[in-house]
This record gives structure tokens, sequence and C-alpha cells, in this order.
């Protein structure tokens, strides 16, 4: 049992490591591009692009159903057999998902067609259709790979995916190729997610080959009712977390704010999310691959297992911290460039405080639907969204950006102690690791050397 719980925590340490280095060049790239994005479109223009983002993610999540976070549970059931795999995978994930991100794709379709404004010239509705499909899949795939312990392909195949997009896609709007239009970036999207959902599809296929071959002695069981059950839970989850992300909130503020100021709002949120997406990806995928392997593990090894992704945990989440707090006065005199200085630099810390607390919603999940769980979960999410209707048809909600999202920020603090109180009831875990300080005082003296310099330019 140690030699087994060694080598998982091997393969932990490796699929750490390679999501951590991963999403952060992944999300300096993306970063970069939307900022050169913000820099040569129109506030309004941008506008558009980011509620054509936030509509075709939205769709992706939503249509979901549950399934990804489904996965976990059901891994090793799924992955018994070429058998359990074929007919687990097809029957009860693979049919479900494919009709539902059709369903996905078809809103993503009819939703940029005639909700968004006409006063651009848009891309073929078509396209955003596709894009939902193939996103949907990759997102799906990708989520398997990972509980796999295939990290290290999953990365490289995305990062010389995009970089081969960015490259193509500056190379032309620099040299004239192309004007910039949304059918000049969303088309170039579409052939990068298909290159990456093709990929998956693939090393899914080669996983599949190293299975053990179907045995008559081995029958796998898969009680439905507890799978729709907790498929619904997961979806409703799902729905729940949307309401506080810029794939819902960006295409609201564009009806009720306009499109430039729901523009500066999406960069906000990309640059917030940003960081939770380092997160995600370090905590989340490698925290799922984790919990999977440890399901049927003693409750002193699922402690032991939660201790030390809190350690990885701080290990990413205390550099951020330290560094956006010693830079803010570099990150102010930045906003104090631009138009709308209060309303940027509210609600630029106000989402990524949310940000910030969903980081620990993403560390306790990852637990919660391993352990089948969902439906705890649910309960406090119900909460959390009632709280949230309750504000909006009381008209309480400000009618200002800033003041939504503070309201959203006090729920959220709410709801999520009672996840962290629910946590330890149930399986004794808390927050309480041993913090590393070598990395606190790097982090410390790195940024305060950055904000230095930056101050002198």
């Amino acid at each position: 049992m140690h030699h087994h719980y060694s080598s998982l925590a091997a393969r932990f340490a490796a699929s750490f490591w390679w999501n951590l280095s991963g999403s952060i060049s992944f999300e300096l790239f993306k970063i970069a591009h939307h900022s050169m994005l913000l820099s040569y479109a129109s506030r309004d223009f941008y506008g558009f692009l980011g509620s054509t983002y936030a509509i075709i993610y939205g769709a992706v999540r939503l249509s979901d159903c549950g399934t990804t976070n489904s996965l976990s549970p059901y891994f090793h059931k799924l992955t018994k057999t070429k058998h359990s795999f074929k007919t687990i995978g097809l029957k009860f994930f693979g049919l479900p998902y494919l009709a539902s991100i059709i369903l996905g794709g078809i809103c993503a379709w009819y939703l940029y067609t005639y909700s968004l404004p006409q006063s651009f010239s848009k891309a073929p509705g078509i396209i955003i259709f596709y894009l939902a499909l193939s996103e949907a899949t990759r997102a799906l795939l990708r989520q398997f790979l990972h509980i796999a312990f295939k990290s290290k392909q999953v990365i490289l195949v995305e990062q010389a995916a995009f970089i081969s997009y960015l490259l193509f896609f500056w190379g032309s709007i620099y040299s004239g190729f192309l004007p910039l239009t949304s059918s000049a970036i969303f088309i170039p999207f579409l052939a990068e997610s298909l290159i990456c959902s093709t990929s998956f599809i693939w090393m899914s296929y080669r996983f599949y080959q190293t299975l053990p071959e179907t045995s008559d002695t081995t029958v796998v069981h898969v009680n439905q009712y507890h799978l729709i059950k907790m498929r619904l839970f997961n979806w409703l989850l799902r729905v729940c977390r949307e309401l506080f992300t810029s794939n819902i909130l960006t295409p609201l503020f564009a009806v009720r704010f306009g499109l430039a100021q729901a523009g500066i709002f999406y960069f906000i949120a990309a640059l917030a999310m940003s960081i939770y997406a380092v997160v995600k990806a370090s905590i989340g995928y490698s925290g799922s691959a984790l919990f999977t392997h440890t399901k049927h593990a003693s409750m002193e090894e699922k402690q032991q297992a939660f201790r030390m992704l809190v350690a990885r945990f701080f290990a990413v989440v205390l550099p951020c911290l330290i560094f956006l707090g010693i830079n803010y006065p570099v990150l102010n005199a930045y906003l104090q460039q631009h138009e709308y200085i209060s309303f940027i630099t509210t609600s630029f810390i106000t989402y990524l405080a949310i940000t910030f607390l969903e980081f620990f919603s993403v560390l306790y999940e990852q637990l919660y639907f391993a352990e089948e769980r969902s439906g705890s979960l649910f309960a406090i999410k119900t909460i959390e969204c009632a709280l949230i209707t309750g504000f909006l048809f009381s008209g309480f909600l400000s009618n200002s950006i800033p003041g939504t999202l503070l309201t959203l920020l006090a729920v959220k603090a709410i709801c999520l102690a009672m996840l962290l109180i629910h946590a330890y009831q149930a399986w004794g875990v808390t927050l309480l690791a041993k913090l590393p300080w070598p990395l606190i005082a790097a982090s410390t003296l790195a940024s305060s050397a950055l904000c230095y310099a930056l101050l002198q330019l």
C-alpha cells in the first residue's frame, strides 16, 4: 500500500508541474493576445468579440450536463477492460454527451446570430456552431486524459496548436493579408480547436489500446439511477458556477450597459480568469486525478492526499497574491491611463477577489466529485444561487458593474465558509498545511524588485 501511494504521489507531482508550467505559459500567450486585440480593435468591437467568446464557452459549459465532472468516480470502471470502455463510454457518456453538445451548439449559434448587434461584420453562424461542438469535445477528452495522467501530452498538443494559431493570425494581421474581422479571428480558431480535439481523440484511442482484453469473468455494473442523479447534480453545480463567470456576465452587461463597458469587463475578467485557469489546471486536473485514485483508500490516506494538494495549492496561490499585492501601485498607475478609471480599478479588484475565492472552491470540489458527494455540494450552491436571485428580484443589486460584483463577492464568501465547514465534518480536511516559506521569500523579493523597476520607468 505504501509503494502504491508513493507511486501515486510521484505521478501526481509530475502531472502538477506539467499542468502548472503549461498553464502559465498558455495564459501568458492568451493575455498577450487579448491585450493586442483590445489595442487594435475599437471598444465596441472588442465588446462584441468578448460577448462571442462568452456565448461559445457558456454554451460549452452548460451543455456539458455534468459529464466531465462525472468521469472521475467512474474512471476505474470505464477503464477496466476494452469492453467496459466501449460500452460504458458510449452508452453512459459518449452518446448522451454528443446529443447535449449538439443542442449547446445550436443555442450558441442562435444567441450569436440573433442576440448580438448586427453593426459588425459577423463570422458565419455555422463557424460558432462547430466551435462549440469542437471545444466541448476537447473539454471532455482533456479531462479524461488528465485523469489518466497524460498531462504532458495534452499540454504539448495545446501549446503547439495555440502558438501556431497566434503566429498565423497576428502574422496575417500585421502583413495585411487579413483584416481584423470576426471571421479572421474565429475561422483560424476553429482550425486550432479541431486540431486539438482530433489529437485528443487519437490519444484516447491509444489509451484504449493499452487496456486489457475483455474477460468472460469481468462484469462491470453501472447503477444508472445513481449516475443520472450524480450527473444532474454536477450539471446544476455547473449552472450555479456559471452565474459568477464572464461567460454569463459579459453578454448580460453588453445588453444592460453597452458593448464598450462589456468589452472592458471581459478584458478585466480575462486577466483574473487567467490566474484562475492556472489554479484550475494545476490543482483542478491534478487533484481530480489524485482523488480518483484514492477513492477506495482509507480516510487517513484521503486526508494525506488532501494535505498534499493543499501544499501545492498554496505554492501556486501565495506567489500570485504576493505579486498582486506588492505590484498594486504599478497596476493602479497603468489603469489610470485609460478611460473609466474608477470603474476599471474597482471592477478588476472585486472580480479578482471573487476569482481567488473560486480557487478554494476548485480545491474542495475535486474531493466532492471523486467521493460522489455532489448532492452536498449542490445544496451549498443552491443557497448561493438563492441569495443571488433574492438580491436580483429585490432590486438590491446595484445599477453599476462594480456594485453588482461587490454583492456577488459577499455571497461567494458566505457560501465558501459553509463549504469549508461541511468538508471538515465529512472528511476532517482543513486548509492547514506547511507554508512554503522559501517560495514566499523568493516571491516577495522578486515582486518587490519588479515593482521598483517598473515604477522607475
